[in-house]
């Protein structure tokens, strides 16, 4: 009787044995799959532009502050003048903004995996209230050289950029 349950143990065992050994075979091949399927997803997420962010429309106006200092004479020495230019940029933002677009998805793929890739069609609409005087610290005397002003827009990633993007001012 004791023969025959240590044979039942022993088959059990063995039978346990048997089977974690392709068990273990199938977790590490299920491990390496997510480990290439990430490999995957990183390198589509590279060849394309990585996650973006939008910052602006802003309008940037150059300028420059020319102050013009006179010391006085002093005993042999003559009248000393002194230009002194500061530079700087002020950022107007738009007092209103739309933004609106279309997010489309497509999946790209490499082998047997897939990766998820997201595109937007946008359309930014602003209005600007324009200053009738720069915010910059001037005395009397002073001189202020305003520049020519540009339009910025920081994307994160510009190889998101597909086509030429289209500005449009003052309705030209």
């Amino acid at each position: 009787m004791q023969r025959a349950l240590f044979l039942k143990i022993a088959i059990i065992g063995l039978l346990i044995i048997l089977l974690v050994i392709p068990l273990a075979m199938t977790s590490n091949l299920v491990h390496e799959r997510q480990q290439r399927h990430q490999e995957v997803v990183t390198d589509i997420a590279t060849s394309y532009a990585g996650a973006q962010q939008i910052t602006g429309p802003v309008v940037a106006i150059p300028w420059t502050r020319i102050r013009l200092t006179v010391r006085p004479a002093i005993g042999e020495h003559p009248e000393v003048r002194e230009e002194t230019r500061t530079s700087g940029i002020h950022y107007l933002f738009p007092s209103e903004l739309d933004v609106s677009g279309d997010l489309g998805t497509d999946t790209k793929s490499r082998g047997l995996f897939h990766a998820r890739v997201y595109q937007w069609q946008g359309l930014m609409k602003g209005r600007f209230e324009w200053p009738d005087e720069l915010p910059v610290e001037t005395r009397e005397g002073d001189r202020l050289e305003v520049g020519q002003p540009y339009l910025a827009v920081a994307l994160d990633d510009p190889r998101g950029i597909i086509g030429q993007p289209r500005l449009e001012w003052n309705g030209q």
